[in-house]
Formats: C-alpha cells, sequence, structure tokens
C-alpha cells in the first residue's frame, strides 16, 4: 500500500538523502482509544528505513483540527496526529499563517504564533510534543503543472518548504564542515534553532 516504505528504499538507492510527504491514513475519530497519537508497526517501519538509509523523512502533520464543516475533528483539538507523521525519526511539520515570524535577536523583535486552524496538533500516546516544526501553510501561491498558478493552504505545503530549507542547510554544511549532516543531526539542528511560538514550552 501507499503508507509503506517500498519508495524510501527505491528513493535511497538512487542516492536520495531528503524526503517529503503530504499524505497519511485516513482517521475518522479522535476520541477515547482511536489511532491518533498512537505509535503502530507502520509507525515502525518508517523509522528504521529512515534510520539505515540515514533519510530525513519530512511529513505533513495533517489538517486533522477541523473538518470541512468548520467543527472540531472528533470534538478535540489535540490528539490528532496520525501515526506516520508521529514516526521518531521523522520531521513532523505543521502550519502558520502569515502573522507568524521567529524572534530576531539583532532586531529586538519578538516570535510571533498564528497557528493555523486546521493544523493536527499532538501529544503522542507516549508524551512526545508534535508537530516538531511550523512553517507557512496559508495563502501560497503554487505552480500546478506546466501552467498558471493557484492559491492554496494546508500542511502539504509547509512540510516541502521545510524540505527545502534541510536542502539549503545540506549545502551550507557541506561548505562550512564538508559532507552533509546526518539525518539525527540535521533533525536536532532543526529543532534547536527554531523560535518557540505562542506559550512557552509544550
Amino acid at each position: 500500500g501507499f503508507l509503506k516504505t517500498a519508495d524510501l528504499t527505491d528513493a535511497l538507492g538512487n542516492g536520495t538523502r531528503i524526503s517529503t510527504h503530504s499524505y497519511g491514513p485516513v482517521i475518522e475519530t479522535n476520541v477515547n482509544g482511536s489511532e491518533f497519537g498512537a505509535y503502530k508497526s507502520d509507525s515502525a517501519a518508517w523509522d528504521q528505513a529512515a534510520a539505515a538509509g540515514d533519510l530525513v523523512v519530512v511529513f505533513a502533520a495533517g489538517n486533522e483540527r477541523q473538518d470541512g464543516d468548520g467543527t472540531a475533528h472528533g470534538g478535540d483539538l489535540y490528539d490528532c496526529i496520525d501515526y506516520l507523521s508521529g514516526s521518531k525519526n521523522t520531521v513532523d511539520v505543521g502550519s502558520v499563517g502569515t502573522g507568524a515570524h521567529a524572534a530576531d535577536a539583532d532586531e529586538g523583535t519578538a516570535a510571533a504564533g498564528e497557528l493555523t486552524f486546521f493544523s493536527s496538533y499532538g501529544p503522542m500516546d507516549d508524551n512526545r510534543i508534535k508537530p516538531d516544526l511550523v512553517a507557512g501553510g496559508v495563502g501560497l501561491t503554487l505552480t500546478p503543472g506546466t501552467a498558471g498558478v493557484q492559491v492554496s493552504t494546508g500542511t502539504s505545503f509547509s512540510s516541502p518548504a521545510v524540505a527545502g530549507m534541510i536542502a539549503l542547510l545540506f549545502q551550507k554544511y557541506a561548505a562550512k564542515v564538508g559532507g552533509e549532516p546526518s539525518a539525527a543531526l540535521t533533525k536536532a539542528l532543526l529543532l534547536t534553532n527554531a523560535s518557540d511560538l505562542e506559550a512557552t514550552g509544550p
């Protein structure tokens, strides 16, 4: 199925180091024992494939906090990260609006949040904080196919932006240190250098 790791194995065989994914399992409820927040065999399989190939895997956090009818999914704003996004070795990316920005110590600018109403939140059932990072995901201009543009919104557009930043990080690391950082070091660099948005802490 499409949630398996065969494509990762194929990509690794072709020298891929960064892989981004904007899909996940369909989970209908997040109340009283659902699979949201779970760490399953599929989660472990993705972790093992990423670790075996030293691959940076970026997942969209999903858009499960609100249904199309405008109501909170399952009646709960939290505990709605699926088991693929919740893998341990992956980088799970949520969405922020246009008013969000990182702190800037040089200019004395504080970080601002503006987390989107749809982007999925954790925590995972084992208390890990998810998503790992956030990036812009609202009102983005895209080029679908070979002609024209469209404006769209979702975590599916936040995660490729982070994958692009990781590619730039690889380039800078190679210029300064030589070679490429490991997947674990890459995730550590991203998380420890990110601004903490909105309320301090988890």
